[in-house]
Order: C-alpha cells, then sequence, then structure tokens
C-alpha cells in the first residue's frame, strides 16, 4: 500500500507589493502538484491590497501579521504556524514566479531519500532565463564569505547536495518537527542558519535543477550590489550572529577587516559610504546580541545616533550602564580586553587582586570560576564597594608596595598576581619595587596591564579619587628586560591620550573604536601599535 502523499504548504511573506505577489499566486495557480495549501502573512500592507488579495485568491489563505513590521522570519514562523501540521513547507520570497512543475520536482528529489531535509531549484533571473541566479549556496564556516551559484543555465543542470539556499526552498515536515522555525533575525543569514542548523541535525541539502523557477532581481551589478548595502546593518549584524552560532569566531573576527574593506570600497563605488558605516556596526553589534531571543534590533538612523551620542564623548563611551552591557559580553570576544585579561590569568585557583579598586573588574573576570581572590586597595570606597560585590575572600586596606611587602614576609603565595591600571599611578622606583616583591609572591604568573608610556589621567576617571592621578609611564622595555612577555592593549590612534577616541566629533570617536576593535588581534602581537600592554611573566 502507497503512503499518502503529503501536501505542500507555501508560504508568501508579502509587504505590499501587489504586483509580484499576484504575480506569484497566479504562477502558483497552475502548478502541477496537489494538494497545495498557498498562505501569505501580510506584512503590514495597505488594506485596500489585503482586500484586492482575498477578492481576487478566495482560495489562498490571508494572514495578517499586525501593524508592526515583523521582518521575514517573523512572517515566515506566524507562516508556519498557520500551515497544515502534516505539509511540507515551500518557503518562497514574493519576487518570484514559479515553473508549474517546479514543486513536483522539488518533493521527487526530498523523497528519494529519507535524511533529505531541504531542496532548492534552480533559480534564474526572469528577465534572463538562461542565466542562474542561484543554485544553492555556501558560507565559508571559517571567514564568513558567501559562494552563489551563479552563471550559465548549461554550467547547473546536475543535482548535488548543497549548504544550503535562498529565495525558494522546499522544507520537509520531518524538518520542522525536528528544528522549528527560524530564528528571529528579521532579515539577512536567517536562511543559511537554518540550511546549516538542519545539517547539524543529520538532514541532507540538496540542488535539484529540474525545479526551476525566475527571480525578478536585476542581473546589473550595478543595481544588485547597492542593494545588498541597502540592508547594511542587519546584513553585518546577522552575519556575525550566524559565525557566533555555527562558524569559527576567532578566524572570522581576524578576517572580518578584509571583509569590511571590501564593503568600505563599494561604500566609495556606490556613493553611499554611510552604509559602512551601519556594516561596521551592525558587525560589532553582531557579538553582543543575543543569538536566538528577542533579536528585532530597529535599522540605525543618522538621527537616532546622534541622539544616542549627544554629550561629551567619553561619557558615551564609558558611562556605567553601557560599560556593563558590554563587559558581559567582550568577556567572550576573542581580544576584548575583558577576553585577554581572563586568559592571561589561565587556570589558577588563588589570584592576589593588586590595586583591586571597586572589584568591578574582578567580578567580571571571576564570572563561572570558583577563584579565591584577595584584594588590596589603599582607597577606602572602593574597597566597600568592592566588598559588596561579594568575590574576595579578603580584602586588605593600603599602601600596595607596603601590603605587598608584608604579604612576602609572611611567606604568602597567589598563583597568579594580577595587577591592571595600577602601575602607573606610583612613582617608578615603587613601581619597580612593587614588580620585584609581587613576583615573590606568584607561583604560576604575575600579570600587569598599563598604559604604555605616559599618559594623563582623564579627569572624568578621577572621581574624587585622590589616587586615581598617573605619576608615571612605562615601557615596552621595562617588562621585557624583567622576563616578561608583552603584548599590545587598544589601538595607540585610538585610545592613547590624543587619541581619536578623545575627539569631539561623534562620529570620528565610533569609527576610532570599531577600527581599533577590528585590528586588535594584530595590535596584540605588535605592541608597538598600542596604547597599553598587558605584560607576563610566567613563573
Amino acid at each position: 500500500m502507497k503512503p499518502k502523499k503529503r501536501g505542500v504548504s507555501t508560504v508568501i511573506p508579502s509587504f505590499n507589493n501587489s504586483l509580484k505577489l499576484f504575480r506569484l499566486i497566479n504562477s502558483l495557480k497552475k502548478t502541477t502538484y496537489r494538494p497545495l495549501e498557498v498562505i501569505v502573512v501580510d506584512n503590514s500592507s495597505t488594506e485596500a491590497m489585503i482586500k484586492q488579495g482575498r477578492k481576487k485568491f478566495p482560495w489562498v489563505k490571508w494572514v495578517d501579521a499586525g501593524r508592526e513590521n515583523v521582518g521575514q522570519t517573523g512572517s515566515y514562523n506566524l507562516g508556519f504556524a498557520h500551515a497544515n501540521p502534516q505539509n511540507h513547507i515551500l518557503f518562497c520570497d514574493e519576487d518570484v514566479v514559479v515553473d508549474p512543475s517546479m514543486v513536483s520536482n522539488l518533493v521527487k528529489r526530498a523523497e528519494t531519500k529519507k535524511n533529505i531535509g531541504i531542496v532548492t531549484p534552480m533559480i534564474l533571473y526572469l528577465d534572463d532565463k538562461e542565466w542562474v541566479n542561484q543554485a544553492g549556496s555556501e558560507v565559508n564556516l571559517l571567514t564568513g564569505q558567501v559562494k552563489i551559484g551563479w552563471g550559465p543555465k548549461e554550467d547547473f543542470l546536475e543535482a548535488r547536495k548543497v549548504q544550503g539556499s535562498g529565495t525558494v526552498m522546499l522544507f520537509k515536515r520531518s524538518v520542522l518537527d525536528k528544528i522549528g522555525g527560524f530564528e528571529d533575525w528579521f532579515l539577512c543569514y536567517f536562511d543559511p542558519e537554518y540550511c546549516v542548523r538542519a545539517q547539524k541535525a543529520g538532514f541532507e541539502n540538496w540542488y535539484e535543477p529540474k525545479a526551476i523557477c525566475y527571480h525578478d532581481q536585476p542581473k546589473d551589478d550595478k543595481l544588485w550590489r547597492p542593494r545588498v548595502l541597502s540592508r547594511a546593518y542587519l546584513l553585518g549584524k546577522n552575519r556575525t550572529l550566524f559565525m557566533r552560532k555555527h562558524g569559527n569566531v576567532f578566524v572570522y573576527t581576524l578576517f572580518l577587516p578584509i571583509l569590511l574593506g571590501y564593503y568600505l570600497i563599494e561604500g566609495i563605488r556606490f556613493g553611499i559610504f554611510s552604509k559602512w558605516v551601519e556594516i561596521v556596526i551592525g558587525s560589532i553589534a553582531g557579538y553582543f546580541s543575543p543569538i536566538s531571543k528577542g533579536n528585532f534590533i530597529p535599522l540605525p538612523s543618522s538621527h537616532g545616533l546622534k541622539n544616542k551620542m549627544s554629550g561629551k564623548t567619553l561619557s558615551f563611551i564609558h558611562t556605567p550602564s553601557i560599560d556593563a552591557f558590554l563587559s558581559k559580553f567582550t568577556l567572550h570576544i576573542p581580544f576584548s580586553y575583558l577576553w585577554l585579561y581572563k586568559h592571561s590569568l589561565g587556570d589558577s585557583n588563588t589570584i592576589l587582586d593588586v590595586g583591586c579598586g571597586d572589584g568591578l573588574l574582578m567580578k567580571r573576570l571571576s564570572e563561572g570560576e570558583s577563584w579565591e581572590i584577595t584584594g588590596i586597595d589603599i582607597y577606602q570606597k572602593g574597597l566597600s564597594k568592592a566588598k559588596k560585590k561579594k568575590v574576595y575572600k579578603e580584602l586588605i586596606k593600603g599602601d600596595v608596595v607596603k601590603v605587598c611587602s608584608d604579604l612576602v614576609r609572611k611567606k604568602k603565595k597567589y598563583e597568579s598576581v594580577f595587577c591592571s591600571q595600577v602601575i602607573e599611578h606610583i612613582n617608578r622606583k615603587e613601581g619597580f619595587e612593587l614588580l620585584a616583591v609581587m613576583d615573590k609572591l606568584a607561583s604560576k604568573r604575575v600579570v600587569v596591564a598599563t598604559p604604555r608610556g605616559f599618559m594623563n589621567q582623564p579627569e572624568v576617571f578621577i572621581g574624587g579619587n585622590p589616587y586615581q592621578y598617573h605619576k608615571s609611564g612605562w615601557t615596552i622595555e621595562d617588562f621585557k628586560s624583567r622576563g616578561f612577555r608583552v603584548y599590545g592593549l587598544g589601538l595607540k590612534l585610538s585610545w592613547s591620550e590624543k587619541g581619536l577616541s578623545r575627539s569631539n566629533n561623534n562620529l570620528v570617536v565610533i569609527l576610532s573604536v570599531i577600527t581599533s576593535f577590528i585590528l586588535s588581534p594584530l595590535v596584540y602581537y605588535f605592541p608597538n601599535l598600542s596604547a597599553g600592554v598587558l605584560c607576563i611573566r610566567d613563573k
């Protein structure tokens, strides 16, 4: 007895484009595959268009997504929820015309093997039916680059396994039952993410050339390349999200400057430099955005950015709320200062935090760890705040050189002795004494971070603490000559005393901070480029 034939539910998001939508529905009406369900998810279209659609196509299921723009992902997921729960799903953008046999050939390929989960057709240009717009695609899981099957039709006549695709795909019901719907990424990169997720769940994805559709998209790169950048912020953000979830985020971070360089050339070429700024901001935002929950982020406008960045530059970069938000995520971002600090401490169990201040830095570094931490600081208000953080086993008030010397006399030992942004607050004679006594206290390593060279402390960081003023400057050679390995922290061009991050021009500040972040791996290994140094002496 033959198994019952599964139906197909076609889900189409629509955003107020009746011409393309009605053209697609008319082509689906001619398809040879039955049973076929067609679901249109209306995403903020005019009432007149919906009324016209219901009258013209009463057999179509019309779903109202509400007045708020929920994006492609929200629309598709809503459509999936309204589909017949026994049917396969045809994912289909509205700017497509399908061949009458397309659905039949997609289903035929999908049912040749039980573990085939997703099938994509040969997608030709509507205006050039001999040229392939897409025959599967692949995101490089190391670099984030996208390669699309594109070229003469005769080059894509063989069925083959692919990583993924977009625009039109058939999802077998077993895929949705196992992995659910799309991540809530609004648009961009959600479709390759779904395909890779299906592969990880044990499914194969295939390209089927006998299934054909036509995409109403310009072939001329002078038209489609600017269109790619029209969604620059989400393109950058979601690519980073994709790489965090499925790729090698370390290699991707190293490669990101090259990708952004390519988009810079594109932005200049097409006179849309502002879109390059958006893609840079989006790429950085992707490191901080949640992968799976509540991920709708409105596109930034120049007006919105201006409002958010009003006031003094340093207060924008270093306000406690922003700093806390960024720190929570940067702890896991390769070559961020928190990531470097935490990795410098290695497998320590006991830590002496020399000049612990209010304890906020150590609280962030110690998240998820069972470290036994002792803190030292001379400023009582800072120690009182540190005590409330509940990360220290013991807190000692006093001059760091004298307290450390006293601990040496008591024969105390700590696996790691950590001293961040402290040594520049004492004179060089005391600084060398501090390095010597910290070395005696450490059983595994000493970690010191400080500005490279003398740098005046900005008034915004003094905060009524008389010990916050800088009294000395330190060189790479000062540490290397004492057996330290020296690495760079922060691009000097951005973070030095006269660096671009101190500019009164907010755009300059943003670009300099982004540039510093992108170049942080290079700066780390070439400390002569840095504003600060991270020095590690292993015992």
